[in-house]
């Protein structure tokens, strides 16, 4: 047993006596997508969808534990110990039409509250959902290969695994290019194989009056999430602004309704650090969501552009939502950051 497990060994020993420490007021949860029982070969894009079946089990897990379902605007209250119970916020980011076709009945069974944080270019129809484009190139194809920045890149697709590394490669790569040059790569990508870019965002995205609709349910809370869905890392801090502004501004004026909320895109500790939080407290967003997990805790009223959530993806077992809300995985993956901002 190295050093690293036996620490956790240890931590895992001593946990019963240390994770309420960890456990805090409550949790954010963030989903993508909702869709029924998915089928044929997938890649990685499957990490951001859960089936209705899995949504129901995740909303009876926590009705079962007396939990409140509560809504972005309610979190203030029980931060400030006004309402003593434990509760729960549901968050779904991006835009899907599955939102609304699978997600918003099963809510509206049970009486839950949610957010959409929506990307504008996703009811624009001017996104290009290249995730979903990479996804079905590397499924189809045996090879690739494509230029950019006079570099020519070559992948071989014999495998399953050969696929699934080039799609985490290209994700990567894809991910951390600058605004032109991330549409220059697109392009270069995906039109070489006659890939239409707007293809998926037609077919997979609400529309404004989809969105429109949702907004009129008191159970529903639409939020921010940028324009364009850059990686703000990759951006100014002039363009980081503009993207949330400018976001705000064209769902206002679709839904005539102010916005509070935002999401990070992506949100990991590579894309949000100090910078970004230091630009939201600078805009009339009252709370930013972050990638980054953690349990909400009271201190966190002192953090509210930094407010962590909890992953539901296909594999969340029962077992680990009542490890992580218990306090016992905060505990044994990060005992120095009992409160989880940035």
């Amino acid at each position: 047993m190295d050093t690293t497990q036996a620490k956790t060994f240890i931590k895992n020993a001593i946990s019963p006596l240390f994770s309420s420490l960890y456990q805090g007021l409550g949790q954010i949860i963030v989903l993508h997508r909702v869709i029924p029982e998915p089928k044929g070969e997938r890649l990685r894009n499957t990490g951001i969808e859960i089936t209705e079946q899995h949504l129901e089990e995740l909303i009876v897990f926590f009705k079962k534990r007396d939990y409140d379902f509560i809504s972005l605007d309610e979190l203030q209250d029980y931060l400030q110990g006004k309402i003593k119970r434990k509760f729960v916020i549901f968050t779904l980011d991006d835009g899907y039409l599955d939102n609304l076709t699978h997600a918003y009945p099963i809510f509206k069974k049970f009486n839950v509250p949610f957010t959409i944080y929506v990307t504008t270019n996703f009811p624009d129809k001017k996104a290009v959902l290249w995730w979903y484009l990479l996804e079905d190139l590397l499924l189809k194809e045996q090879s690739i290969s494509f230029n950019h920045q006079e570099e020519l890149f070559n992948f071989e697709l014999r495998s399953f695994a050969a696929k699934e590394d080039t799609f985490n490669y290209l994700r990567h790569l894809i991910k951390t290019q600058e605004g032109n040059e991330q549409l220059k790569l697109i392009k270069n990508l995906f039109s070489k194989y006659n890939m239409p870019l707007y293809e998926k965002v037609e077919n997979m995205a609400l529309d404004w009056r989809q969105i429109i609709q949702l907004n009129a349910d008191p159970l529903v809370t639409i939020a921010a999430h940028t324009v364009n869905h850059p990686s703000f890392k990759a951006i100014s801090e002039n363009q980081i602004l503009e993207e949330v502004n400018q976001s705000v501004q064209i769902l206002e004026s679709k839904l005539n309704t102010t916005i509070e909320h935002f999401a990070y895109p992506f949100g990991s500790p590579v894309e949000v650090g100090v910078r970004e939080v230091e630009l939201m407290s600078k805009t009339n967003i009252k709370t930013s969501t972050t990638g980054r997990m953690g349990n909400i805790m009271p201190e966190h009223q002192n953090h509210l552009h930094a407010l962590p959530r909890l992953y539901v993806g296909p594999r969340t077992t029962e077992r680990y939502l009542s490890d992580f809300i218990s306090g016992k995985i905060s505990f044994i993956t990060g005992s120095k950051q009992r409160i989880v901002t940035i």
